[in-house]
């Protein structure tokens, strides 16, 4: 392959596919893992040259990512973060991804939002597995509620094992 064909190449469709699932499953959920374990700051699970697995095709693709970051209203400690990383639309891809932040917790976890049959799965990757929730939901927004709602539920389980005395 000359030099021209590498830099004006288009990815194929098992390019995206690779790189949606490498970027989805592999990268973010690291990214979690080394923040929580406060080994990289929030900033860096946001850097998305770090979401690629090093091919050259793979980080043409991660510049492709977007991302926005929201606040929560009432709730100044926790931040949304919406990820779109490259897709088909085939079933089992990520159509896009949220971090869910607590800083006061210093605490994060990814929620994915995966092509399903008609609808989306929502899931939630970790280094060690795919974590589907057994949630359904038709549009980004309800998957942005849903994200919202697990996050709230799993933190507060956190701060109630945290504090022995808040359970009684």
């Amino acid at each position: 392959m000359n030099f021209f064909t590498k830099l004006f190449s288009k990815p194929s469709k098992e390019d995206i596919l690779r790189f949606n699932y490498h970027c989805s499953f592999k990268a973010l959920p690291t990214l979690i893992e080394k923040y929580n374990d406060g080994k990289i700051s929030f900033e860096d699970v946001h850097d998305t040259e770090k979401y690629h697995d090093g091919s050259e095709m793979s980080k043409k693709l991660a510049k492709q990512v977007k991302t926005a970051q929201s606040g929560i209203n009432g709730h100044p400690e926790i931040s949304l973060t919406l990820i779109i990383p490259p897709s088909n639309g085939m079933i089992s891809e990520v159509e896009v991804a949220m971090i869910a932040h607590n800083s006061k917790l210093h605490h994060a976890v990814v929620f994915t939002m995966e092509y399903s049959l008609g609808d989306y799965m929502v899931c939630a990757p970790t280094t060690t597995q795919h974590g589907n929730l057994g949630l359904v939901v038709s549009n980004r927004e309800q998957f942005c509620f849903e994200v919202f709602k697990k996050s709230m539920e799993y933190w507060n389980n956190m701060e109630a094992s945290m504090n022995p005395q808040a359970i009684f």
